[in-house]
């Protein structure tokens, strides 16, 4: 799969009756509160747990994260170039087994027959071929099933799959709406939310190793004025997924884009070479894009870094999809029409990690190193882009090779020499490719809202359990009446005591 987009009319559900608070008490003793969420990234995969709680104030469901584990090898690491060689089942099992160990700990044992798992590989498994992600996921499910140690049985084939870009944006954005409080566990907005007239669900933006996502409402092209945009202020709105923008950019994630611009170097020098345009024949490429002197070999080169962030831009540019040289930028990547950008966003994972980096190591540039800490969590782009020159114009062998361990809390030692180029490739991206003005504020970058960490995975579980809402209130409703809702109120209450 290339580029996934889709840009349906906002078809905001207003919801106009009222929705069955509860569910049997049968449905709920067979039901397991947990919820399993393994989100198998390109770098590895890290399994999540869930329990949906009912309030014994609010009568609403609250979802709690309850511990996450990761496993450092990506699934897409046992793709084969040589197909012929069969799969290595024992090792493919054993790199993930020890997150369900975690799993079975925290999950109480009355629940592991009756809990619910979702296996979902994003980028790195999108880039192997179809046959091969088969093979490697009907290889795991017969593996752990086959596992002594493995103690959920309610797992299933078919909840080991590949996550399409579009929909991992769009879980995105729910767990974004749901930990700022706009939308509840039904993905229906919240009381407090329409209350706020001005309140419009956030937007997101993703980014990892291997792919990138943008998801946000747009405006309503059939409205007068901005008031018909906005949620109404007596009724809820439900978020749909098709109501939303959502396209995913795969292999352009941080670490194919590096690589991609490292071999454009590496062609640059060869053509140049071939053309005579080269003085010289030598080996050394200078790299814009990292630190001062640092140096990686790239397919018989030797990249030093130059650290000069200007030029690192007009490369990035370059490679941006659909760029061409003149041409104003923002709006369109790689061919795929963007809605003019609309609302506030949350930007996690890696937007967080690497723009965070930005923050604390853009020092030398003291200027713009205090205006982008004031202005943090909601930085502009254009405060974010005059820290560019502090962080790229370090030198690697005087200065931050001698504190890569602690340089920052998020950046692991051999991650830190990418930074520069990360940071550059980001901003660019977000203003010449998406078409965020340079004074805008409109993004708050995010690892943790009220202690939970916002990433796709919990979208996923939430939108699951908002499945299961509706079909259970499809089931219960026409059957409803007030013996009924007090055996539901009774096993709530009750249900909710055994778990306290």
């Amino acid at each position: 799969m290339s580029y996934v987009a889709k840009f349906l009319p906002v078809t905001l559900i207003l919801v106009v009756s009222s929705i069955l608070e509860c569910v049997s008490a049968e449905d709920l003793l067979s039901r397991s509160p947990y919820s399993i969420v393994i989100d198998g990234g390109s770098t590895g995969s890290r399994l999540h747990i869930f329990e949906f709680v009912p309030n014994e104030f609010s009568g609403e469901t609250d979802c709690v994260r309850r511990g996450s584990e990761r496993s450092n090898m990506p699934l897409s690491g046992f793709g084969r170039a040589d197909r012929s060689v069969p799969l290595n089942q024992t090792a493919l099992v054993e790199h993930i087994i020890h997150v369900f160990d975690f799993a079975a700990q925290i999950v109480p044992p009355e629940f592991h027959s009756l809990t619910s798992i979702k296996f979902a590989a994003t980028a790195g498994m999108r880039l192997l071929d179809e046959d091969e992600q088969t093979e490697i996921y009907d290889s795991l499910y017969e593996g752990l099933m086959e596992h002594s140690n493995f103690v959920f049985p309610n797992f299933e084939r078919g909840d080991i799959l590949t996550l399409e870009g579009d929909k991992e944006g769009f879980y995105g954005a729910v767990t974004a709406n749901f930990l700022k409080g706009i939308i509840d566990t039904k993905l229906t907005t919240t009381s407090q939310t329409y209350a706020r007239i001005s309140e419009r669900p956030l937007g997101a933006l993703d980014m990892g190793g291997s792919s990138t996502q943008i998801v946000y409402l747009p405006k309503q092209n059939t409205c007068e004025n901005e008031e018909c945009d906005k949620p109404n202020s007596t009724n809820p709105v439900h978020l749909v997924e098709e109501d939303f923008f959502s396209t995913s950019y795969l292999a352009y994630g941080v670490d194919k884009f590096r690589e991609r611009l490292w071999d454009t170097l590496v062609n640059d020098r060869n053509n140049a070479m071939k053309t005579g345009e080269a003085t010289d024949n030598s080996e050394i490429i200078n790299n814009p894009c990292a630190f001062k002197g640092y140096e990686i070999d790239w397919k018989g080169y030797k990249l030093i870094g130059t650290g000069d962030a200007k030029k690192c831009e007009g490369e990035v540019q370059r490679l941006i999809p659909g760029y061409e040289p003149g041409q104003k930028l923002g709006g369109k990547v790689g061919g795929v029409e963007h809605p003019p950008i609309s609302g506030k966003f949350f930007a996690m994972s890696l937007y967080f990690f690497v723009l965070d980096s930005l923050r604390v190591l853009s020092n030398p540039s003291q200027e713009a190193h205090d205006a982008l800490n004031l202005a943090w969590p909601n930085p502009s782009i254009q405060e974010l882009h005059d820290a560019l020159h502090g962080l790229c114009s370090r030198s690697w062998h005087d200065d931050l090779v001698n504190i890569q361990h602690e340089a920052h809390a998020f950046t692991r030692p051999e991650i830190l020499p990418h930074r520069c180029l990360e940071s550059v490739y980001m901003i660019t991206l977000l203003r010449d490719g998406f078409g965020f003005k340079p004074s805008s504020r409109d993004i708050t970058f995010c690892f943790l809202v009220d202690g939970s960490e916002v990433e796709w995975s919990l979208g996923l579980a939430l939108s699951q359990h908002a499945e299961q809402y509706r079909i259970d209130s499809e089931k219960e409703q026409p059957q409803l009446n007030n013996t009924q809702k007090d055996v539901c109120d009774d096993s709530n209450n009750k249900h909710s005591q055994e778990r306290s």
